[in-house]
């Protein structure tokens, strides 16, 4: 198995695991939910997570417009340390990821899901057709980070 599924798979169990789970809800886990998941991933029936959400009686991940506060005078490590991440790519550098911007900046943002897979291309073309008279821009690492931040449980 590469180093990036397993680090893939580390992280699934740190997702579990932010959740306290006890030994009888690992154990429930276990009885069936989880390999037919997986099962369903797997062959491409996996409902949207709204569904999934609803079936299990949790309410939606919807955020209507938010406010994103961007600190421009923090670097890119200081505005990862912020978000309290539970893990970290080594690709997320100045180098890749360069943040252009001066003072404190508020931003108009908003969570968009397709329901559906997607490539890049077509979410940058969902995000955009969004609000017709208003197009919506692709969240910038700056901008998600500060997402992070401010949401620590929906980033999670």
């Amino acid at each position: 198995m590469s180093n990036t599924l397993w680090s893939q798979a580390n992280h699934t169990l740190t997702l579990i695991g932010q959740q306290n789970p006890n030994g009888e809800h690992i154990k429930a886990l276990h009885d069936d939910p989880l390999t037919d998941l997986v099962q369903a991933i797997m062959n491409g029936s996996l409902p949207d997570r709204d569904a999934v959400r609803k079936f299990y009686g949790l309410g939606p991940l919807v955020l209507e417009m938010i406010i994103l506060t961007v600190d421009f005078s923090k670097s890119l490590e200081q505005m990862i340390i912020a978000g309290n991440y539970d893990w970290k790519n080594d690709d997320l550098t100045t180098k890749c990821f360069p943040i252009a911007g001066e003072g404190v900046v508020e931003y108009e943002a908003r969570l968009i899901h397709p329901n559906r897979t997607v490539t890049s291309e077509d979410a940058v073309d969902l995000i955009k057709k969004e609000d017709g008279e208003n197009p919506w821009e692709p969240a910038k690492v700056e901008h998600l980070l500060a997402f992070g931040a401010a949401y620590p449980e929906e980033q999670r």
